[in-house]
């Protein structure tokens, strides 16, 4: 037992080695994208329901949706 852990401890700390802490990329977001993760959301929290959600569509800003802050 006190392998394993040993181990899993090793699998750890050379995993956060490798990882860059100075190197940062972001990928620049847009209202589009926003919008876009919304209606997935909406569609999977609803199971496509059409009625769930009414304000959660493309008439509206999506910061105007019921519950969208």
């Amino acid at each position: 037992m006190a392998f394993i852990i040993i181990f899993l401890i090793f699998i750890a700390s050379q995993t956060f080695v490798n990882i860059p802490l100075t190197t940062t990329t972001a990928t620049p977001l847009s209202s589009e994208s926003d919008k876009i993760a919304l209606l997935a959301l909406k569609d999977k929290l609803s199971n496509g329901d059409p009625h769930a959600l009414p304000s959660w569509n493309e008439s509206l800003h999506f910061c105007a949706w019921e519950g969208a802050t």
